[in-house]
């Protein structure tokens, strides 16, 4: 082919590639529609959730050796409004988590669960929508034109962002006991606008607009990859059970070989702190190592109320366990993506890392299953449950751990396939007799 071709060839898939102006168009009015149609659902579902008698809105606690800090907002005095609220909850469906100072040691109360997958079908549905009325000419482009959603979904997020800030009036204070005690106004509660823009802005809106580009393509030529979503069914439900049990056997030799209490729970009340859940209290060994399996895909653990309180729970203490624990749910996940390149094959890498992240098609409902069954509510305290975030246990269990571990671990399969096919070939061609 000469260079002239080639060129001519460039410039052809340039411009295939380059969305034209009705897909720009219906893409930000698509994506546009989802915020909006995203926002409203928060706002009616968490609006009468503002002054829930259950739950403190916002609660920071943090203790050094020499004094200590408190806060708790609502469900009495002065609150956000409930607007602002509804969009903080919206912002975190997305991943975002509030002002770095005051979410390293603060709790937010958790949104309504079915609000968990409202962000993704309300996205699959505009890249879906969006596909069938602009159509594409293979999967890649359908998946590409979906993600155009993200053009009228960037905006609002960040628009958003910067509007829910919320400033305390002064009868909101941090508590500082111990030395130097005093207190100080709480200030202004608000996103960090750059998880705002990455997250809610572009990586969620691109990734599952893409997802229901794909599947309206699929859709209209009745190409479903069924043989690569039931092995991905069962290969994500393996490494997870494989995973939790390596996970379980680590929590057990902890417990036999460690003598701090397995679980502390409880708040500071006038300076004294008051556990609910004190070592000899044991929620069970599968119940832990569900736990700590969570908190190794970087989940964290919530408290329900389940009768009116003012000042709840401030902090859960669970042992950390060490060692090669923590690369665990990696490993597992890599292991499972690469076995899953090796049954169904790929094409290049582009193509292997989107079938190793496939095993999040059985991963994800094993780790939504395991967090809601995982809820425990101690003997001491029989109106508090304690349990693994289910957003964290959708977000980062089952969705960005196993997509991103099980894609890497996709293209090492490819390329441990290209390699080796490689190898067999030169071997293949040497001639035992041509050397003496």
């Amino acid at each position: 082919m000469s260079p002239a071709d080639r060129q001519a060839r460039l410039r052809a898939r340039l411009a295939a590639a380059v969305p034209g102006r009705e897909a720009v168009v219906f893409g930000s009015l698509a994506g546009f529609c989802a915020f909006v149609a995203g926002s409203a659902v928060t706002v009616l579902s968490e609006r009468h959730w503002v002054r829930d008698p259950t739950r403190p809105v916002l609660s920071y606690f943090s203790y050094g050796i020499d004094a200590g800090r408190e806060v708790n907002v609502g469900p009495d005095g002065a609150l956000p409004s409930a607007w602002q609220f509804a969009v903080w909850q919206y912002h975190r469906l997305h991943g975002v988590r509030l002002d770095p100072w005051f979410g390293v040691v603060g709790n937010v109360a958790p949104p309504r669960r079915l609000l968990v997958i409202a962000v993704p079908l309300l996205l699959v549905a505009a890249g879906f929508l969006l596909v069938a009325r602009t159509r594409a000419g293979g999967p890649w482009a359908a998946a590409g034109r979906g993600g155009l959603v993200a053009l009228g979904y960037f905006p609002l997020a960040v628009l958003s962002a910067r509007l829910s800030a919320w400033t305390a009036p002064d009868s909101v204070r941090v508590v500082v006991s111990g030395v130097g005690a005093t207190t100080h106004p709480l200030g202004t509660v608000r996103l960090p606008l750059e998880p705002a823009i990455v997250l809610t802005g572009v990586a969620v809106p691109l990734a599952f607009g893409a997802l229901g580009g794909y599947l309206a393509f699929a859709w209209r030529t009745s190409e479903w990859p069924r043989s690569l979503l039931a092995r991905g069914a069962v290969a994500g439900a393996a490494a997870f059970a494989v995973g939790w049990a390596a996970v379980r056997h680590l929590t057990e030799r902890h417990l036999a070989t460690e003598r701090h209490p397995d679980l502390e729970a409880g708040g500071f009340a006038r300076g004294e702190y008051g556990g609910i859940a004190p070592g000899s209290i044991d929620p069970g060994l599968d119940t832990l190592a569900t736990w700590q399996y969570h908190r190794l895909h970087g989940g964290s653990m919530e408290v329900r109320y389940l009768r009116a309180v003012t000042d709840g729970v401030d902090r859960i203490d669970i042992f950390e366990l060490a060692g090669v624990a923590p690369l665990v749910p990696s490993v597992v996940l890599l292991l499972a993506g690469a076995a899953l390149v090796a049954l169904v094959g790929a094409s290049g890498p582009g193509s292997a890392a989107l079938r190793g992240a496939a095993v999040a098609v059985g991963y994800l409902p094993v780790a939504a299953a395991t967090a809601l069954l995982s809820a425990w509510t101690p003997p001491a305290a029989p109106d508090l449950v304690l349990a693994v975030s289910f957003l964290d246990a959708v977000q980062r269990t089952g969705l960005v751990y196993p997509v991103s571990c099980g894609a890497v671990g996709g293209i090492g399969g490819f390329a441990v396939r290209v390699a080796t096919d490689h190898a067999g070939r030169a071997l293949s061609r040497i001639d035992p007799r041509g050397a003496s």
